[in-house]
């Protein structure tokens, strides 16, 4: 993956693009390598929680992303973090129907927001 050399930045795009075409291998795979750079683990919450709600079709597979991360803030153990790997392989893994994308797509059209992430 070569990830070693990549800034965060470079990691959570990496990340995010993988979580929206719903590559669920690819994106534990980035959340992995963003665990193991020792980068900001505030900034991976936020973006598993955007990519969590980018996903607006099934409030039930929402909900699961976000408890998972409210877990790992509650969570005092040493191996929480593999709480935001399982955060990752559900947003990316699970598609209850359709397009999985258009609740978002609408809110952004609506409010003009560009293509640049969080």
């Amino acid at each position: 993956m070569g990830s070693e050399s990549m800034s965060a930045d470079e990691i959570l795009h990496r990340l995010d693009a993988a979580q929206v075409a719903m590559k669920a291998p690819e994106s534990v795979a980035w959340t992995r390598a963003y665990l193991a750079g020792g980068h900001d683990r505030a900034r991976l919450v936020r973006m598993l929680a955007l990519d969590a709600l980018k996903h607006g079709n099934d409030t039930h597979n929402q909900e699961i992303a976000l408890c998972l991360l409210d877990d790992y803030r509650r969570n005092p153990q040493g191996d929480r973090e593999q709480l935001l790997l399982a955060c990752a392989q559900h947003t990316a893994g699970h598609q209850k129907y359709g397009d999985t994308l258009e609740p978002y797509r609408r809110y952004r059209e609506a409010l003009s927001l560009g293509d640049e992430w969080v």
